[in-house]
């Protein structure tokens, strides 16, 4: 018994801290995350532990609380306090600040061509934004290259730290479904799915970043069933979601990871069969029971309702943003928060396009996206361990195919989301 504990500690602890947060969401204890976050942060800091162990608290922390979207709440400015606490009394303890890393001048160009389109702004206080963002991108980077060590079971812990999250995700979704007194369908078919901490495109990233890893889970563990479960759970969400950028991403990894697996694993794939078998039974059967209320041909009728060949939403900002571009090609016209000015008009706030939203920084700004995708293939592309084109297809789905639809680049999350990995492939590059 216990061997089997020291063997699945982490998943133990993971499992602890999504129920904790889980908890914390449907009885609104919006404080009780923040405690276990400082304590384990505490502890972290004076044992000098892995900081590995502080990603999943800073990734849940936010997501146990239904009011969070408002601006002013207290405990984001307790999060934010205890956040920078933190960082700084690990870093003057236990750290010593040696490595710039890949991605440090990407973020160099992302700041000063921030400050340089304060000349065409429009909003210095949403310019002003754009740039804070920017420095926290930055700060956030520098300090995960400098302080993540390097350990053998890294690829396999950062998965199950996405999976779990992803799965407080989709478990906050279908609570919100089961005590809302408006039919689920017609909530789904609306999108008027609201956790109350971010809006419906941003809270599903956790997800579409887990997907991937699932499957380098499947594939390297001995637990496929107990995996290859929750990934359908993580990937329920998404559908949820009815977001036809994320079920496109979705399909394109079903693509990439299948060729993939015929590369990579063809002889690995007996090993899967039988949990395959077993798993597709067990998803059978869920389904059959749930389309008894005929929820899940619901779902799949809501999607196919969307009108899914119709972008003219989205092309209308991408028109406006690329008149703007042509006015201001040099230094931009305000930044990544000037969307807000521009846009009033259509009551959005970005571009809903990582392309364009690069465009507010000038002609700079979108050639340095293209440099900052560049150092990151080229720092995970060198490493030898197959868990790079898992991470590689994530990219390319988030950043690519769902950066065509969202500003995926410029949303703190996803940003922190991409300095974990970068970090830890730099970590290990710098070791071997």
């Amino acid at each position: 018994m216990m061997d089997l504990i020291k063997k699945q500690k982490f998943d133990i602890y993971l499992i602890i801290l999504s129920t904790l947060t889980f908890t914390s969401y449907v009885f609104n204890l919006e404080y009780l995350v923040v405690a276990v976050f400082l304590v384990v942060g505490i502890y972290t800091v004076i044992f000098n532990k892995n900081p590995l162990n502080l990603i999943p608290i800073v990734m849940l922390s936010h997501m146990g609380n239904q009011n969070l979207s408002n601006e002013a709440t207290t405990l984001k400015t307790a999060l934010m306090v205890i956040t920078i606490v933190l960082i700084v009394a690990d870093a003057i303890k236990n750290r010593k600040f040696s490595t710039k890393g890949k991605l440090f001048y990407p973020f160099m160009i992302f700041i000063v061509l921030s400050i340089l389109t304060f000349i065409n702004s429009d909003d210095y206080k949403n310019t002003w934004y754009g740039l804070l963002q920017v420095l926290r991108f930055t700060a956030t980077y520098m300090y995960l290259v400098n302080v993540l060590k390097d350990d053998k079971d890294n690829f396999i812990n950062i998965s199950k730290i996405f999976l779990y999250a992803s799965l407080v995700v989709t478990a906050e979704m279908l609570y919100v479904l089961n005590t809302s007194t408006e039919p689920i369908l017609n909530i789904i078919r609306t999108r008027q799915i609201s956790l109350g901490w971010a809006n419906l495109n941003v809270i599903i990233y956790p997800n579409l970043v887990s997907i991937p890893l699932v499957a380098y889970l499947v594939l390297n563990v001995k637990d496929k069933i107990y995996y290859m479960v929750l990934g359908s759970f993580s990937a329920l969400g998404i559908f949820l979601t009815l977001s036809r950028s994320s079920i496109l991403t979705l399909a394109v990894y079903a693509i990439l990871l299948g060729v993939m697996v015929l590369i990579f694993y063809r002889k690995d794939i007996k090993k899967i069969i039988i949990p395959g078998i077993i798993y597709v039974v067990i998803t059978g059967i869920t389904m059959l029971y749930f389309e008894q209320d005929g929820i899940i041909s619901g779902v799949i009728n809501s999607f196919l309702d969307r009108d899914l060949g119709r972008f003219d939403d989205r092309w209308v900002l991408i028109e406006r943003g690329i008149e703007l571009f042509k006015e201001h090609p040099l230094f931009g016209f305000g930044g990544l928060y000037s969307s807000r000015v521009h846009l009033a008009e259509f009551g959005i706030k970005n571009y809903h396009n990582t392309f364009i939203q690069a465009m507010t920084l000038g002609v700079f700004g979108l050639v340095n996206l293209f440099y900052f995708m560049y150092q990151q293939v080229k720092v995970i592309i060198k490493d030898k361990d197959l868990f790079k084109y898992f991470v590689l297809i994530m990219l390319f789905g988030t950043g690519i195919v769902n950066g065509f639809f969202q500003p995926m680049y410029f949303y703190a999350d996803y940003i922190l989301f991409i300095a974990i990995f970068i970090a830890l492939f730099e970590v290990k590059n710098q070791t071997y």
